[in-house]
């Protein structure tokens, strides 16, 4: 426990000094299975999401703006409570408007490692094995997700409910995360929904047959853009029908911007990552559910957001956020069961075809964001820990 205590200290006090020079002794002590990393590699991502400077372009600088001009007639203006409530809380403590990139990049990534924490620390023999997942988890998601604030809030909130429902068993729990993630972006409400029609109806399937089934259907209506518009409009009204509240835009997540037309707003080389990471994805998912028969719920679940997910692949915005949701899940199920057969388990398709798709984006957003990364984190002189604890004190 004292040494325990002394790495942790020591952690925090690099972290304090300058993140990039607490990272090699972080690693050195992964191996070692602590559970204070979990807030520590937190603390981590929220540090460099505090220094972050976002494009004009960017949803962070979007999020600067509301809460520098904040007025309390703004507080809904998002339609989500988290934003508004973390602003109010920032102004009047006098925080800067870096405050929002710290708390969601730790609120992320606290939950993200807990999961990862909790499926692999007493599961997993292997050291090694277990760094690389650890270190997969965090690269599941985006290096600069954090940046949106209110979704990446939302979706690791609506994941670890739906972790805590199926592979903890802890019901109210769950509710409660879930409710929280709508609260800070209205499009779980979507997710919520899917997860209600799963329960109510499709956990009763036991037949593997009919699952397979369903993955294949939705691959095959999903590759009809022209039918899969007609489905998704039809099922966006209702939604916004039974809620009371326009909660899904049809317009903007199937034909606007952050649908279809998505495409017309990227390079070739953008639309080219894009294609290669769509073609791949399905294909995990494919693989994923067609190799084992579903002996869980929460397989199940994984198999049924598959199906959804495949079904929306002509829609940009949907098939990227349940496809996040689904990464974390296959992980979880990759890590927690021995989910593929036996003869295929050996070459562990699945894991190696993460690593290769996390390897693509990460290297790919790289490229992209290397102007970005040298501003925030190069350009400036001093980032660290003590700096924020300053700026707090000095507020």
């Amino acid at each position: 426990m004292k040494l325990e205590n002394k790495e942790k200290s020591k952690e925090l006090l690099l972290l304090g000094i300058h993140p990039f020079l607490a990272l090699p002794y972080m690693f050195k002590n992964l191996k070692k299975r602590r559970e204070y990393q979990i807030i520590t590699f937190s603390l981590f991502f929220a540090i460099l999401g505090y220094f972050f400077v976002p494009p004009k372009n960017y949803d962070l600088y979007q999020r600067f703006e509301y809460y520098t001009k904040y007025t309390p007639s703004m507080f809904m203006k998002y339609n989500d409570f988290y934003l508004g409530a973390l602003t109010v809380i920032g102004r009047t403590l006098g925080l800067k408007e870096n405050i929002l990139g710290f708390v969601s990049a730790f609120i992320l990534y606290y939950y993200l490692l807990k999961i990862g924490y909790e499926t692999t620390a007493r599961k997993i023999k292997s050291n090694k094995k277990y760094v690389i997942y650890m270190i997969i988890y965090a690269l599941s998601v985006p290096l600069v997700f954090f940046n949106g604030v209110r979704f990446p809030v939302g979706y690791i909130l609506y994941v670890y409910g739906i972790y805590s429902y199926y592979y903890k068993n802890e019901r109210k729990k769950a509710y409660i995360y879930m409710t929280l993630g709508a609260l800070a972006h209205y499009s779980i409400y979507l997710f919520i929904f899917l997860f209600l029609i799963f329960e109510f109806i499709f956990s009763k399937i036991k037949d593997p047959y009919i699952w397979k089934g369903l993955v294949l259907l939705g691959f095959v209506i999903g590759s009809s853009p022209g039918i899969m518009t007609s489905i998704i409009v039809g099922l966006g009204n209702f939604i916004n029908f039974a809620i009371g509240h326009e909660v899904f835009s049809v317009t903007d997540y199937v034909t606007g911007d952050w649908g279809t037309g998505q495409y017309a707003h990227m390079d070739f080389i953008e639309v080219s990552k894009q294609i290669i990471m769509l073609y791949s994805f399905k294909l995990v998912f494919l693989l994923h559910s067609l190799l084992r028969k579903p002996e869980t719920s929460l397989y199940k679940y994984t198999i049924f957001l598959s199906a959804v997910t495949l079904l929306v692949a002509p829609f940009f915005t949907l098939f990227e956020r349940l496809s996040k949701i689904l990464i974390i899940l296959i992980l979880v199920l990759n890590t927690n069961e021995s989910f593929l057969e036996k003869k295929v388990q050996k070459t562990n398709v699945i894991l190696s075809a993460m690593i290769f798709l996390f390897t693509f984006v990460i290297l790919f957003e790289i490229k992209e964001e290397t102007g970005i990364f040298i501003t925030s984190y190069i350009a400036n002189p001093i980032i660290s820990g003590f700096r924020i604890l300053a700026e707090l004190i000095v507020n």
